[in-house]
């Protein structure tokens, strides 16, 4: 990995080389020495020039600010359930907050209970209740479509 992200780097193209060890992702090695094995590589992965280092599966405070005890630079972690706050984590110093196939998830679920209430209770009440109505959806996509012409 080092050799590949000191050959992109040579490129001098416009990228942020986001790194990734998934030590705490996979659960690989002892419990113990995770949190020395993610640094470890997260520091070899900086010298050979990443931009930030992206630690998925590091979910709790204590490891997110050993983690950032022991890399210099930019970190991102991936929000999840047992994710600190927004505010813990900038607290941390994380710079960095990826939310992965979450949003995507949540989505699918939503649309799995909507199916789920018209089949079993011939409701609609998951796609109406507290939904935002056409014309408010219709509003706010028009906001923020192009966000550089409502500054």
């Amino acid at each position: 990995m080092e050799e590949k992200i000191t050959a992109v780097k040579k490129l001098n193209l416009p990228v942020l080389i986001n790194a990734r060890t998934d030590v705490y992702w996979l659960n690989a090695n002892d419990p113990g020495s995770r949190l020395q094995t993610a640094v470890r590589r997260a520091n070899r992965y900086r010298q050979a020039g990443a931009d930030c280092i992206f630690i998925p599966g590091a979910n709790d405070t204590g490891t997110i600010g050993g983690l950032r005890k022991g890399i210099p630079g930019p970190l991102n972690v991936l929000a999840g359930s047992h994710t600190p706050s927004l505010q813990i984590l900038s607290e941390l110093g994380i710079e960095r907050i990826s939310c992965g196939s979450a949003p995507f998830r949540a989505a699918l679920s939503l649309v799995k209970k909507i199916g789920e209430d018209i089949i079993t209770r011939g409701s609609f009440s998951h796609m109406t209740d507290g939904v935002l109505s056409y014309g408010e959806a219709a509003d706010w996509i028009s906001l923020h479509r192009n966000p550089k012409q409502n500054r």
